[in-house]
């Protein structure tokens, strides 16, 4: 099966954010005490470099390299695991 590096970035980054943050959620309470606006804000923070290299290549005849697609993955899925993380502990648990 073939997966793109972008998409090998994001799930494996997503996957890692979201066992690693959860692991030190429970032995400190860094996660659960941040603010709501400052997850949100670093969560679209780390999400903008996917989306301003998938709409310039979109827009544009730019092309990406796998590197830079695989970088802009890992930051994506930081982001959103950090918000999925901080979600869950604050709302679910």
């Amino acid at each position: 099966m073939r997966i793109c590096s972008r998409c090998l970035g994001f799930y494996t980054m997503l996957a890692l954010s979201i066992a690693g943050l959860t692991i030190s959620a429970l032995f400190t309470d860094f996660v659960k005490n941040v603010g709501a606006q400052w997850v949100v804000i670093a969560s679209v923070i780390l999400q903008c470099p996917l989306m301003v290299d998938g709409a310039l290549q979109f827009q544009t005849k730019y092309t990406s390299s796998n590197g830079r697609r695989f970088l802009t993955g890992v930051l994506a899925g930081f982001g959103i695991g950090f918000l999925l993380v901080w979600l869950i502990l604050n709302y679910f648990i």
